[in-house]
Parts: structure tokens; C-alpha cells; sequence
């Protein structure tokens, strides 16, 4: 993974050399003195600009090394699955091949028939077809399995549209099915490429994906299905076979791609009779990264396709400016020749046997530790003999009392060296805390013994702090997280970054994620079409903690997020939304609250920065869908098209540390699918004297069944949601500091279009107090303490 950089302003640099307030400094030949005699040393290194002059080369390698000698050491990083070790001999060539430029075929041609010949070895490795009737496969090398992700990805995207073109059908909304626990590339390459996830979730007891869940996600725009051979969590090998078999068994034309980043240099060593691979006729393509268990130093990584069919034409670049015709399929250029060369040196050197042994051992260790922590009491969620990849993944036991978690664990192990990561579980069980050891080569049965002497240490050492102490060690592991020296490296994140899996947490009201062109079912013979797309995808949104739902229509609560959200989600929603989101036989909703007007519930937060607990007081606030007419009513309950529903006061505050008051630092009104009815002026009675800080106020002048029909036929049309003059109404009656309208553009059936709520508020010389906001802008506020 390559991270953004910060380029620092002025005022944030330091000056290259400060003075100090001590003896002078002696007048030198820095070409001459010992390193720590030359000026250098007593001056900060260049950090932002180069230097106008010239160091020594002794000096700069000697600060250089020093402060590299501050890294962890490789050896005991057991967090990377990446190689630390390679033989002396095959160090030495690489070195000697630093300087090719693999990319000059015509220069290096030796260069690039090891590569060749290291896509055959593998391919075969694989089990790609190689009989006379079958067309040759096709490979390449890259810089990393995420580079190899990215073109296999790319790949099915283009056969995909090239089938719908072919059949005059519509191609801009690919989809692509997979596990939420894939590694961030898939991420980065459906994000890329514009193309829709479709996950299927872990849960509490599954890491890895479901064969049949992933199968029914498919549809004619899914590109292709995403399995692993090793995930990144737990190492667990997903069912292949059997997401294989699903499609065969349905006749489903949709191509599996297997990551097998990590697995793919080990299943075939360990377990040879494990179909996952070219011997399954629905898998086109295969990654695996030659710097994991391929025994290369980082990086180096590689594709294979089936056949010909599966790598469009179109791809494929033809050139010829390094002086020879070359086909070219890759997202960079030029890249060093030496990984490619150290893969082919492993490849023979080894042999088949050697990678045996190799693996073997790693299996037998990993087997080794996983029955020692066993012992110890830990909870073990990776597999053993073989039938995963050769690390551990466990977590601390629930009901022995610690008061500590796994990230003290794993800081107390980095006081001993180790690195030794603790993580949560990917989306959906990320209330679930686990730690990992990779076993890799160098890692030795003599290591793993000194390893688990340690665990133990770390163990003795935690179980002996009582609860006070543990508070002030987090205290401490949070000091050392956010210490200056920490920050200075830290890496740039965006405000409110809200599209990958492990986002931060958050809450949302009225989900809904259809596309342009779907339709919402709305009641009896009512219906609606979405007329844009949404602003962020389902599976782009943070880990999401709280859902609050105005009421049970499909334009809020489309079935896709219905179907997406974990069943033990916290919703607050109405009491005619919760019977139904609780009613169904299976698969209901375990943990809804419902809410009449003016009831409330409170919601405690993570944290202690403030004078009390954190917390968000949600308050159920009237809300009226059909006008308030009698017969209008009546009709309204017989056939059931227009639900009840409420409005929102969300207070963010805290609780008092002695007493039941609750301090209200930020108040924000969400008026939900409202009309203007005379139950809403009791909001500003009740919160008389009380800051209104934002009102998200529902608009668009929804009119059933068509705006058309209300021009035309005004009898027979109903407005149910208030238009710009109502929203002006509104905005008068509550009084808010800050008002942002939403919900006036995405279906038909709207009237009134924001620009009439614009022009509305500035004749009413009201503009000032409205933000209007484009789509994925954000709105930040602070909290009052």
C-alpha cells in the first residue's frame, strides 16, 4: 500500500537548523572528521526542501541507517505476510540487476524470458489447461497482487461490457460480489473502475464468504465473484469449489477471480487435492504475490488468465519505442527487473519439493503455537493441518474477568520487540477484537518458543494491574499514539473520508440507495421512479451504528438496504415501522425501539472527553404524510399507501457524572416526511429557550400520483410533503441557526425543485440562515461543551 504524502505549509516546517543556546561549534573539514564530528550530526536533516549543498556520502549513509535503525525490526514483524528472508546468492544478482529496467525487452530480453518462463511454471502450478485443444493461457508480472487485482478486475469489467454491447443492452452500472473481508485493493480497484460492491458480510461466527449468499447476489450486471485463498484476517480459505459448482448448477455465466495472494504458493504445496484453482471451470483468473509465500522480496506479484477469452483484446497495448514490438498489460511502465529475477531463482532453487518443505514447516509451527495460546486459555478462529494459511489468529477468552483488551496485549508485546498486531473484524463483526501471527519462513521453532515466553510475560503482566492501572496504561498507549514524534509520520486522512469498509463509525436516517431508473414500490398500485443516483454507495458508508428510519416506505428503506444491514443494528423508527421490521419469521430485526412524538430514548457514545459520559438524546417529533382531512385519512388507512410518520430532535451532549441531567452541547431537528399541520407548533413550545442549531427540513412538494396529474387534474392529486412555501413556514415556526433542505430532487413525484426554495427564502430575507449543499458535501459542526 502506497500512502499520501502531506505536503507541509511554511508555517508548519521547522527551520532546518535552530540555534542553540550552547558552546560554539568547532570549525571543521567535513570530508576529513569522523561522522559525529562533522557538522551534520548536530543539525537536523533535510526534511522538506533539498539542501543547497553538498554532504559527504558517509555522512548521509550513516544518518540515513540511524534513523532507519529506529524501524522495527523485519524478523519480528509478525503483522506482514511479506518475505524478510532470501539467500546471499540471489541477493547478489538482484543487486546486480537494479539497474534494468524490465520494461526494455529489447535491451534485457533475457529479463524478459524469465518472466515468461516463471507465468509458465506458475500457470501449471495452477492448473491451467494445456492441452493441444485448449487455447495457451496468458499471464504477466507486476509490482504486487494489488496491481494484479487491479488488471484482473479490469479484465472482467471489459468481457462484461463487451457481452452487454454485444446484446444491446445497458453497461454503466457493473457490479462486482465479495467478501467484506477482502484486502483494501479490491476496494481500491472497484472504486477505481466504477464499478458497485456487493458484499456479503461476516458475521460473528463466519469469516469467510458464503457460497449461496454470494451466488444470489449475482445479477446481469455482476462482473464477476471475488474469492480468497487466504483471508487477511483469520487465513481461512473460502469454499471455492462451491461458489463454483452453485453457478454451474444454475447456469450462470459469471466468472470467479481467486485472490490468491497468500494462498496461492501454499495450497498447492499443502493440500494438492483442494480444488480453488484452473481445474474449476467458472475461475478465469488467478492472482498471487510473489513477496508473500512466493519467498521474494517485496514486490512482485502475478496474473494468469485462462485463456485468451478472458483478457480482452482491447487491453492489451502494442508498441514499439524501446525498439521492438512488445503487448503490454499493466497500470505502470518501468520497473526493476531484480523481483522477477529473484522469483525465477526461488522457482528453481526450490523445486516443488523445497517449497514443500518450506511450507510444511511454517504449518507445523503455526499448528504449534495455535495449540500453545490454545492452552493459555486464548479463543483460536484460524484453521489448522494445513487447512488455511500458516498463521494465528485468536482472541482473549470473554468471561475470565481481564479488564484489558487485545491492544494492550499487543502494545505490551512491542515492549519486548514484537510487533504483533490487534485489529477488529471486518464489517458486520467488527465488534469482535482478534490479534494475528504470520508465520513465515524465518520464523523458527527456536523464535515461536521465545515468542510464547513473552505472550506469557505479557499476559502475567496485565492479569497483575488492577483496573486503575489498566485505565492509566491506555492512558499511556494513547500518549505514545498521538506523541509528537508518532505524529510527525502520520499520514493524511480526508474529513469525514467515508468510502472504505472500516470507516468510522456514524449513524444515517432514511437510508436509501437505489440508482437513477429503479422504482420503489410505495402501496397498493403506487409506485415511484428514482431520478437520480445516490450521492454514496451502500457499502461506501462508515461502520454504521445507529439507523433512525422517519417511517416504512421503500424510498427511505429501500429492500437492497434492508437486506444489506446486520440484523442486531440499533434502528429508533416509528411503531408501525417497528412491526414490521420485527414481524418476519426469519431474518427480523433484533434491536428496534420505537418512538411516538415527544418520547425519547438516549444513546450512549464511546469516550470520555467532557465533563460526563457522552451521549445522543433521540426524540420522536410529530410528523403527518396525508393531509389532515378526514376522508382523506380514512382512505389513506384502508389502503395503506402512506405510513405513519415522524420527525427527529437528535441532541449531542453528555450526561451528568451525579445527577440524571443531560447537557445539551449541539440540537439538530429532522423534520422527515412532514406537511405543515398544527402538531408542529408544539416543537418550539417545548424547546422554548432552547438553541435550535440545524433543521434538515424535508422539502420537494411530493405529489401523488404525478406533479402532471396535479397540474392537470388538481382534485385528484395530493401534496405529502411540504413544498418551498411550507418549508418556509417551517424554518419561521422552529427558528433553527441553520437550515439545510434535503429531499426535493431524487423521484418523480416531486413538485417543487430547490430553486424555489431558494428564491422563497431570499424574498423572506431568510437566505443567509440556509446551507445548500451539493452532492457528498458535508456539513461540520462543533459540539458545544
Amino acid at each position: 500500500m502506497v500512502h499520501l504524502a502531506k505536503v507541509k505549509k511554511d508555517n508548519e516546517v521547522l527551520p532546518s537548523v535552530r540555534e542553540i543556546d550552547s558552546i560554539p561549534s568547532l570549525e571543521t573539514n567535513d570530508y576529513d572528521t569522523n561522522v559525529y564530528g562533522s557538522h551534520f550530526a548536530a543539525d537536523h536533516m533535510p526534511q522538506h526542501e533539498m539542501p543547497e549543498g553538498e554532504m559527504p556520502r558517509q555522512v548521509a549513509a550513516r544518518m540515513i541507517k540511524d534513523e532507519l535503525s529506529l524501524d522495527g525490526n523485519p524478523k519480528l514483524n509478525l503483522a506482514s505476510f511479506v518475505t524478510t528472508y532470501m539467500e546471499e546468492e540471489i541477493e547478489e544478482i538482484m543487486t546486480e540487476a537494479f539497474s534494468k529496467n524490465f520494461i526494455d525487452y529489447e535491451e534485457y530480453p533475457h529479463s524478459a524470458e524469465i518472466q515468461n518462463r516463471c507465468v509458465n511454471m506458475i500457470a501449471r502450478l495452477f492448473n491451467v489447461p494445456t492441452d493441444s485443444d485448449s487455447e495457451n493461457a496468458m499471464g504477466t508480472s507486476t509490482i504486487g497482487s494489488s496491481e494484479a487485482i487491479m488488471l484482473g478486475t479490469l479484465a472482467m469489467k471489459k468481457r462484461w461490457q463487451n457481452k452487454r454491447k454485444a446484446e444491446g443492452k445497458d453497461y454503466s452500472r457493473p457490479n462486482i460480489v465479495m467478501n467484506s473481508a477482502v484486502q483494501v485493493c479490491w476496494e481500491k480497484a472497484a472504486r477505481y473502475f466504477d464499478i458497485e460492491e456487493k458484499y456479503v458480510f461476516c458475521t460473528d461466527t463466519r469469516f469467510v464468504i458464503d457460497p449461496k449468499e454470494a451466488v444470489n447476489l449475482v445479477d446481469e450486471n455482476t462482473i464477476g465473484i471475488c474469492a480468497i485463498l487466504g483471508t487477511t484476517y483469520t487465513g481461512e480459505y473460502e469454499d471455492i469449489k462451491a461458489i463454483n459448482d452453485l453457478l454451474v448448477e444454475r447456469n450462470i455465466d459469471c466468472p470467479i477471480h481467486v485472490d490468491a495472494a497468500s494462498g496461492g504458493f501454499v495450497a498447492p504445496f499443502i493440500t494438492p487435492d483442494l480444488e480453488w484453482d484452473f481445474r474449476l471451470e467458472k475461475v478465469v483468473s488467478i492472482n498471487v504475490s510473489g513477496h508473500k509465500y512466493g519467498l521474494v522480496y517485496p514486490g512482485v506479484g502475478w496474473v494468469i488468465w485462462r485463456s485468451p477469452e478472458f483478457l480482452p483484446q482491447e487491453l492489451v497495448f502494442n508498441i514499439n519505442y524501446l525498439g521492438a514490438d512488445q503487448a503490454s498489460f499493466t497500470l505502470n511502465f518501468s520497473k526493476g527487473a531484480s523481483h522477477v529475477i529473484g522469483q525465477y531463482y526461488q522457482l528453481i532453487r526450490l523445486g516443488k519439493h523445497g517449497y514443500r518443505a518450506i511450507m510444511t514447516n511454517l504449518t507445523r509451527i503455526s499448528d504449534y503455537l495455535s495449540s500453545e495460546f490454545a492452552k493459555m486459555g486464548m479463543v483460536i478462529l484460524s484453521e489448522t493441518h494445513g487447512r488455511g494459511l500458516p498463521l494465528v489468529a485468536w482472541r482473549l477468552p470473554t468471561n475470565n474477568g481481564r479488564v484489558y483488551d487485545e491492544f494492550a496485549v499487543a502494545h505490551q508485546l512491542r515492549e519486548r520487540g514484537w510487533i504483533v498486531p490487534a485489529y477488529t473484524m471486518a464489517p458486520h463483526s467488527e465488534k469482535l477484537q482478534m490479534m494475528r501471527i504470520v508465520i513465515r519462513e524465518d520464523f523458527s521453532m527456536n523464535r515461536c518458543d521465545s515468542l510464547i515466553q513473552d505472550f506469557k510475560l505479557a499476559i502475567e503482566t496485565l492479569d497483575a494491574m488492577d483496573k486503575s492501572m489498566i485505565a492509566k496504561y491506555r492512558t499511556h498507549m494513547q500518549n505514545h499514539r498521538n506523541h509528537p514524534r508518532h505524529q510527525s509520520r502520520a499520514h493524511p486522512h480526508y474529513m469525514g473520508e467515508k468510502h472504505s469498509l472500516q470507516g468510522k463509525d456514524g449513524k444515517t436516517h432514511g437510508p436509501n440507495f437505489l440508482h437513477a431508473g429503479d422504482h420503489v414500490h410505495l402501496g397498493p398500485g403506487m409506485s415511484s421512479e428514482r431520478l437520480t443516483d445516490p450521492a454514496i454507495n451502500l457499502h461506501d458508508l462508515p461502520q454504521i451504528d445507529l439507523v433512525l428510519l422517519s417511517h416504512y416506505h421503500e424510498d427511505h428503506f429501500d429492500k437492497k438496504v434492508e437486506a444489506s444491514l446486520r440484523r442486531d443494528l440499533p434502528i429508533i423508527t416509528t411503531p408501525h415501522a417497528k412491526k414490521y421490521l420485527t414481524s418476519k419469521k426469519q431474518d427480523s430485526f433484533t434491536s428496534v425501539s420505537a418512538l411516538d412524538p415527544f418520547e425519547q430514548i438516549e444513546v450512549s457514545i464511546e469516550g470520555t472527553d467532557g465533563p460526563g459520559p457522552p451521549q445522543l438524546r433521540v426524540t420522536g417529533m410529530p410528523g403527518k404524510h396525508v393531509p389532515p382531512k378526514r376522508v382523506v385519512e380514512k382512505l389513506n388507512t384502508l389502503a395503506n399507501v402512506f405510513p405513519p410518520t415522524n420527525g427527529w430532535m437528535l441532541e449531542l451532549g453528555h450526561a451528568s457524572t451525579n445527577t440524571t441531567d443531560f447537557y445539551c452541547g449541539y440540537r439538530i431537528y429532522i423534520s422527515g416526511d412532514t406537511l405543515m399541520f398544527d402538531e408542529l407548533r408544539e416543537i418550539p413550545k417545548r424547546y422554548a429557550g432552547q438553541q435550535i442549531d440545524l433543521m434538515l427540513a424535508h422539502l420537494g412538494g411530493t405529489t401523488t400520483p404525478s406533479p402532471l396529474v396535479g397540474r392537470l387534474m388538481e382534485p385528484l392529486a395530493m401534496t405529502v410533503t411540504m413544498d418551498a412555501e411550507k418549508g418556509l413556514q417551517l424554518t419561521q415556526l422552529i427558528q433553527p441557526d441553520v437550515t439545510i433542505p434535503t429531499h426535493y430532487d431524487d423521484y418523480d413525484e416531486f413538485a417543487s425543485p430547490l430553486e424555489d426554495f431558494r428564491r422563497t427564502m431570499e424574498v423572506a430575507g431568510l437566505l443567509d440562515k440556509v446551507v445548500f449543499l451539493n452532492r457528498r458535501d458535508q456539513y461540520c459542526f462543533r459540539v458545544r461543551r
